[in-house]
């Protein structure tokens, strides 16, 4: 490792080399800044200097990033709008409990049993805290919430537990509820004619599944459920988001597999089953690194919800 001293990297610096990244001039960098075009030089070069880095490739009054260059643009590019949002959000909490949350749900769930309760309860508790919610797929959940475009969201346990494997240093994540999986399939399947519905009944019908490269973790899910029983899932068809498995439902040998927490139109010819044996449920995801004061709270109102409502789905 070289002798890089990080401490002497300035937020000037930065916000001065992502100007020039932007614009691919010095020139054009220094007006947006309103700052003298020698200044911006100058800081670029103490920049290149303290990181033993080439930045910039300059050439007969061209300016373009070099692959270092462009690697840091890539990182740095979120660190200005994280400062600013953390700055802003620290001035509202030193003036009393309030702010603005921004909260993410997947667009498949049936929102009324925990998601409609811990909002209503939270906004009488912190009325002066705006909440906002969205909704979205998982990917996308996801997605945003490393960006920091949501402070928190409700996820399906499968993908939660994808995250905490693969993107756990970005990502912190908490269980809510526990529930089995359910198998989705038509009034007419000659399965709806059961009572119950095991994992093994399965073996011959076609799953609807997510597009593994949307959604990767599902079709892990899906398989790793069939394989203690001896057999492989047939594939019946692929859907981009979990809103189209219903569309896509039209054969009497398909199926397809959601939580429980799902919301499925009741006046669709539709029958769903627990599948015994099998894990999912809710998880709750967040950012990695200092909690926002005004998500502690949030988390908390979930925490004294999830407590009192074990099982939100069954006790409605």
């Amino acid at each position: 490792m070289s002798n890089v001293d990080f401490f002497s990297i300035s937020m000037y610096q930065i916000q001065r080399f992502l100007a020039v990244a932007e614009l691919s001039s010095f020139t054009k960098a220094a007006q947006k800044l309103n700052i003298a075009q020698p200044v911006i030089s100058k800081s670029i070069a103490q920049l290149e200097n303290n990181l033993e880095l080439i930045l910039f490739i300059r050439d007969k009054g061209t300016v373009r990033l070099t692959p270092a260059g462009r690697y840091l643009r890539e990182f740095w590019g979120g660190i200005l709008p994280v400062m600013e949002q953390s700055i802003e959000k620290a001035h509202t909490v030193q003036s009393g409990v309030m702010g603005q949350l921004t909260i993410g749900i997947h667009n498949i769930y049936d929102i009324s049993p925990f998601f409609i309760p811990i909002v209503s309860r939270f906004r009488e508790k912190y009325p002066l805290i705006k909440l906002y919610t969205k909704c979205y797929s998982f990917p996308d959940l996801r997605s945003r919430v490393n960006s920091g475009y949501i402070d928190l969201a409700f996820t399906s346990r499968f993908e939660s537990d994808n995250i905490r494997v693969l993107e756990s240093e970005r990502f912190q994540v908490r269980e809510v509820l526990e529930f089995p999986l359910r198998a989705i399939m038509l009034t007419t399947n000659p399965l709806a004619q059961k009572e119950k519905v095991s994992v093994s009944d399965l073996r011959y019908q076609r799953f609807i599944i997510h597009t593994p490269s949307k959604v990767p973790a599902y079709q892990r899910l899906i398989v790793d459920m069939c394989r203690p029983y001896g057999f492989v899932p047939m594939e019946s068809e692929y859907v981009e988001d979990a809103t189209s498995f219903v569309l896509s439902l039209s054969e009497n040998d398909q199926v397809f597999v959601v939580d429980r927490a799902a919301k499925l139109e009741d006046s669709l010819p539709l029958k769903g089953y627990d599948l015994e044996g099998t894990k999912s449920g809710v998880s709750l995801i967040w950012r990695q690194g200092p909690t926002d004061p005004l998500l502690d709270l949030f988390l908390e109102e979930c925490d004294k919800f999830f407590e009192e409502n074990p099982d939100p789905f069954t006790e409605k």
